[in-house]
């Protein structure tokens, strides 16, 4: 398959031939066309009897209104009185006014519908079986940035309008240099199957390829009620060389209505920070998170060194939760845990603290911050492994005061192995 970009002509030799055409029309008598009394004012039909394409000296264009007819083949006729020149846009004769002009949206043509710069947006093509009979049709559809091609997709319907699978096109990649500039370099496609139950969808299936390499880059499968909504799907990425499986994507409605998407990398870097889980939910049009998992991962000493989990609030952006762990690069056993709360404003109402000794794998301290209904700031302070000789608090009570913890309660005690 190759696909070339639509190059830019002269600009000026566009506008010069454009300009002699219009004169020339305006010029035009009906007896010069149609044999119609010179005194009438009455528009050609159409500018010429030249077969669909390019220009040419055996297909030559307006030879109705112009001496010399255009054979220069920058010109392609589209369809009765619509051409394409060496202008970026379409030029459509309109015959009922005898103007010429350029059109502000699509064009449709023999049932193809093409943008005002000529390019194809849109055709159906009928398909037949061996004896000709009709069994469906194709509709073929495209996405253009500027006049580069950089998307279509194919859909094969049955004769009853069903959609039985389709061919998605994308990430069109064109060389930029060299004797192959301009044409396709690399793609990705997508084979969506689909299945029915009582004429409605119930399952999609599509496998994504890489044309490069040929290996299968993604697997989805889309699950649909008995209305064909969409109530569950699933997405995986692979490695276009490995086949190793990169990431998946959960995509669900739940019995509120509400529309959430969950996301795993399954492919960990090896050195610094991943995110192995992400969690969404669809609001006013957006995907908005509502939790996230991270942590680090240090290949000098092959561990991890810390996980944190966060949850959010409404906006996505205020965390309400976050939990976060560290871990001793020597034995990797935890040596903190940490749970923050915060409210809708971003203000921090209790935090818990566990420190931990590695080497013994147990809990050392504990430390309790809170708010009470008054708006003080509390903390209360535990030693949970108490020495065996001298003295030892194990609790103690603390009140933020001018910026400053001032002890409220202690306990202490004296222990003589």
């Amino acid at each position: 398959m190759r696909i070339r970009r639509k190059s830019r002509k002269l600009f000026y030799f566009s506008i010069s031939l454009l300009f002699i055409l219009l004169i020339k029309i305006g010029m035009l008598i009906p007896s010069e066309a149609d044999g119609a009394d010179s005194g009438g004012g009455t528009p050609p039909p159409r500018l010429d009897d030249a077969a669909i394409g390019q220009a040419s000296v055996s297909n030559s264009f307006f030879d109705y209104v112009l001496d010399t007819p255009i054979v220069d083949s920058t010109w392609y006729k589209m369809g009765e009185n619509v051409y394409k020149g060496p202008t970026e846009k379409l030029v459509i004769y309109n015959a009922q006014t005898g103007k010429f002009g350029h059109p502000d949206g699509p064009v449709i043509v023999d049932g193809t519908i093409y943008d005002e710069y000529g390019n194809i947006i849109e055709k159906i093509v009928p398909l037949y079986d061996s004896s000709g009979n009709p069994i469906g049709y194709e509709k073929w559809t495209y996405v253009y940035d500027g006049t580069t091609l950089v998307e279509y997709t194919r859909s094969v319907y049955n004769m009853a309008g069903t959609l039985n699978r389709s061919y998605r096109y994308f990430d069109l990649e064109y060389y930029t240099s060299g004797p192959n500039a301009g044409e396709l370099k690399n793609f990705k496609t997508t084979t969506t199957d689909f299945y029915y139950r009582d004429g409605v969808v119930y399952l999609s299936v599509g496998n994504t390829y890489d044309s490069e390499t040929g290996n299968r880059i993604g697997y989805s499968t889309v699950y649909f009620d008995a209305e064909g909504n969409e109530i569950r799907s699933y997405t995986y990425v692979y490695d276009s060389v490995t086949g190793r499986q990169m990431s998946r994507t959960d995509v669900w409605t739940d019995s509120y209505g509400n529309k959430w998407k969950r996301k795993y990398d399954t492919s960990p870097t090896k050195d610094g920070l991943n995110v192995p889980r992400e969690d969404f939910r669809f609001v006013d049009g957006q995907w908005v998170p509502t939790y996230r998992e991270t942590y680090n991962y240090d290949e000098s000493i092959h561990r991890v060194t810390n996980r944190t989990y966060v949850h959010y609030h409404a906006d996505g952006v205020t965390e309400s939760q976050r939990t976060e762990y560290t871990y001793d690069p020597a034995t990797g056993r935890k040596t903190s845990y940490t749970v923050s709360y915060k409210d809708a404003d971003g203000i921090e109402t209790r935090r818990d603290e566990y420190t931990y000794d590695p080497v013994r794998d147990i809990q050392t301290s504990r430390t309790n911050i809170w708010f009470d209904s008054y708006g003080n700031k509390w903390k209360r302070a535990y030693n949970t492994v108490p020495s065996v000789n001298g003295e030892n608090i194990p609790r103690q009570d603390f009140i933020l005061r001018d910026g400053q913890w001032v002890s409220t309660y202690k306990e202490a005690y004296t222990y003589n192995e």
